[in-house]
């Protein structure tokens, strides 16, 4: 792309230090079109030049993306209620100061300084709408913190995702809680999202065979099912169901590999509106 079309091309160029901020600044004025020359000078003074532009000059304390995420007061908001705060596993912390040394660089050039700790605007964010440590809520709410072995997670469903049920719901005996299972992990998913289902069928195969297949597994405990197509279309009620609808898998949108595919399973994909 030429750079010819972007705000600060043909500006005056730009030195950022290399310290996870300041480099974070300097890239985002990159992306504007400034050209980049190098880490400025570094003198003795506890706050040194992050960035350098021209006469304007930026000066912020050096810190890692974990002091910048301690100091930011987002982490105290964090964890489990009974529990110590957590460490983010990114950097949002650091991406907001290097946002923020960008705009205040920015603002000096056009002979105004605007000074935000961008940081702090992570827990600040957090504070004016009374969020606080909700043990399994993120603080804006679309997230889900949940336990597993070694550590918590988060899972964010604040945007569309797909459900994959690929050989899943036949092994919920009862039809009636299969589709109740399908139903209520869709209804807490946001419009958009997918789901995405096959399943074993004895459509194509002799009754005989059918029941040879249910006497193996009931021989063997495992709970499983066959289900006809009138069924497995069920499965997407409410739901607007993708062309070519349910069909042999092998026949869903086929490809030069579709014939790898197993027989004796139905497939669709359905959007939630």
């Amino acid at each position: 792309m030429d750079g010819g079309g972007l705000p600060l091309s043909g500006s005056s160029p730009v030195r950022a230090a290399d310290w996870p901020a300041a480099a974070v600044a300097g890239r985002l004025l990159t992306a504007l079109g400034a050209p980049v020359a190098g880490a400025p000078v570094v003198d003795a003074r506890p706050r040194e030049p992050a960035l350098v532009r021209g006469a304007a000059s930026v000066h912020a304390t050096p810190a890692g993306a974990a002091q910048d995420w301690a100091d930011s007061g987002a982490m105290e908001l964090t964890g489990f209620p009974d529990g110590p705060p957590l460490h983010s596993t990114g950097s949002p912390a650091t991406l907001a100061r290097g946002a923020a040394l960008a705009v205040e660089l920015l603002g000096m050039t056009r002979g105004r300084r605007v000074t935000v700790d961008g940081a702090a605007l992570l827990g600040e964010r957090a504070a004016t709408v009374g969020r606080g440590r909700g043990g399994t809520t993120s603080v804006g709410g679309f997230a889900r913190i949940l336990r597993a072995a070694d550590a918590p997670f988060a899972l964010s469903l604040s945007r569309p995702v797909a459900l994959i049920l690929l050989g899943v719901l036949g092994h919920v005996d009862d039809y009636g809680a299969a589709r109740s299972i399908a139903s209520q992990l869709m209804d807490a998913l946001p419009a958009g999202s997918y789901l995405v289902i096959s399943h074993a069928t004895g459509d194509f195969w002799p009754q005989e065979k059918v029941d040879a297949a249910n006497a193996t597994n009931q021989a063997h405990n495992v709970d499983f099912r066959f289900r006809t197509r009138d069924e497995v279309a069920r499965f997407f009620d409410g739901l607007e169901l993708l062309e070519p609808g349910v069909v042999e898998i092998q026949r869903w949108r086929p490809d030069g590999r579709s014939s790898l595919l197993p027989g004796g399973f139905y497939g669709g994909v359905a959007r939630k509106r």
